[in-house]
């Protein structure tokens, strides 16, 4: 006679050693999933950030362009309005400038109430005028421009000089232009710059041939012709071209 329970199944017991290793299996899928998925999220990355740099600074010279053509529109009107462009300084009695062509234009700019605030008999540093010419005038700024942002600088100049558009003899009438304002620049954009917007500085001839052919983008800077149309201009662009596209009465220069 068998003894009891003696051809029943043995119980199973559970091996710790298998469970631990199925654990130990699966986290390291989950590991390598892990880092392919951070690897390929940094790789997409590497790839877009250029594009996303490069759209962002389309956007800011697009945003150059379209303020340059603002201040541009508003030398026109001024024009219109007084049958010349203003001199590329406001003087007093003694032939001392007082304040910027960019004063001038201010009522051309929907900044009437600041115009209207100026003290036209005093200098742009005077107590009366200080508060107003410290203000950060969003249309002289632009991004490309970082010393003009929130500050009082201007990141658009006129080039001044006797045969500019913006001249230093005094204001000047658009049948003046001899070589055609479609061929002949008043404006230049400036990428750095310690010019506060109605104080009565601007740059030389010689100084926009410098800043252009210098000018570390291969776009090259904003300028704006006297007909208010607005282009980019190369280093690249010959140096006697630039002079002439900034005199009046040199002979118009092709530069496209």
């Amino acid at each position: 006679m068998s003894a009891p329970y003696m051809n029943a199944p043995m119980p199973h017991v559970a091996h710790p050693n298998k469970k631990s290793n199925v654990l130990m299996i699966v986290l390291i899928i989950l590991g390598v999933l892990f880092l392919v998925a951070v690897c390929v999220i940094g790789l997409l990355i590497a790839l877009l950030l250029p594009a996303v740099q490069q759209a962002r600074l389309a956007a800011r010279h697009v945003h150059t362009e379209n303020t340059a053509r603002q201040i541009g529109l508003a030398l026109l009107n001024y024009d219109m309005m007084r049958g010349e462009l203003p001199a590329a300084a406001t003087t007093d009695g003694n032939s001392q400038p007082l304040f910027s062509w960019r004063v001038e234009v201010l009522p051309y700019l929907e900044q009437l109430p600041l115009y209207d605030r100026w003290s036209k008999d005093q200098s742009w540093n005077s107590s009366a005028n200080a508060p107003i010419s410290n203000m950060h005038v969003a249309v002289f700024s632009t991004p490309l421009c970082p010393d003009s942002d929130g500050t009082n600088r201007t990141a658009f100049v006129a080039v001044v000089g006797p045969d500019t558009v913006i001249n230093t003899n005094g204001p000047r009438k658009m049948r003046s232009i001899q070589d055609g304002v479609s061929n002949t620049a008043m404006l230049l954009e400036l990428r750095a710059s310690d010019i506060a917007w109605a104080e009565p500085r601007d740059v030389s001839v010689e100084e926009a041939v410098r800043l252009i052919k210098n000018c570390p983008d291969s776009r090259g800077l904003t300028v704006v012709f006297a007909d208010g149309s607005v282009s980019k201009i190369e280093p690249s662009v010959p140096e006697d071209v630039i002079v002439k596209m900034f005199n009046c009465s040199d002979g118009s220069a092709s530069v496209f």
